[in-house]
């Protein structure tokens, strides 16, 4: 029995130490924590905002529509476009295709046919010019009627200083004057976009009318776009590729 309450004293003293030694950190942890360096964050705020990116990559740019053009039989080869300053079409050329009222492009290149080749080209640089007439018409309407509102504008002030009595009546008859020119000027652009306009469709049907016996030994661009590879020499005898069997 002595043995038996000696082993119990000894297991009450190991429990008290344990308790004592768990005790002591506990009282020590907060002090550790306390004692130690702050650690530094750092805070971005999200919102919402456009995204833009940059992509780079190399490739090769190809032209969205293409044709192969070639007559459809044979001859001497006797004219080949030109440029506006007189220089024949080659490489690299910008020509222009169908336009509005007209059913075929720039004449690119013709095989022997004498008959009314000479109207089409002259044709061609009429239609041409009245299209460059009628963009400049439009330009000067867009003028006229910018002064136009800029004399209405300066009428109107100039009518509330007159019947306030702080301007002389031939100031005000002078405003009026300028507004009733610049109304008179955009009916004249006006005119002038109108007469163009049928100028340019006049040409246009008299330039279909030409190049109808032309098609057969004539080349037209089908649409605006550049010459990328020219094979045609003026004078040059001309065969059409052989048909693949």
């Amino acid at each position: 029995m002595t043995w038996i309450k000696f082993g119990l004293v000894l297991l009450v003293c190991a429990v008290l130490a344990l308790a004592a030694y768990r005790l002591q950190q506990l009282e020590q942890g907060p002090g550790t924590i306390a004692g130690s360096a702050p650690v530094r964050v750092e805070v971005l705020e999200m919102s919402a905002g456009p995204f833009a990116a940059w992509a780079f990559a190399e490739g090769i740019a190809e032209a969205l529509h293409k044709a192969f053009l070639s007559f459809e039989q044979a001859g001497e080869v006797v004219f080949i476009g030109r440029l506006t300053d007189g220089t024949p079409l080659r490489e690299g050329s910008r020509v222009f295709g169908p336009g509005e009222g007209v059913r075929l492009g720039q004449l690119l290149a013709r095989l022997d046919n004498r008959e009314n080749a000479a109207e089409v080209q002259a044709l061609e640089a009429r239609l041409q010019s009245a299209r460059e007439r009628g963009g400049e018409a439009g330009a000067q309407l867009n003028i006229a009627r910018n002064n136009q509102r800029k004399a209405q504008r300066d009428f109107e002030r100039v009518r509330k200083l007159h019947d306030r009595g702080l301007i002389a009546s031939n100031e005000l008859e002078r405003e009026r004057t300028a507004m009733l020119n610049a109304r008179n000027a955009v009916d004249a652009a006006q005119s002038a976009v109108q007469v163009t306009a049928s100028e340019e469709k006049g040409l246009a049907a008299e330039l279909n009318r030409a190049t109808v016996s032309l098609e057969k030994v004539s080349l037209f661009a089908p649409f605006d776009g550049v010459i990328t590879a020219m094979n045609l020499v003026e004078n040059n005898h001309y065969y059409p590729p052989a048909s693949v069997s």
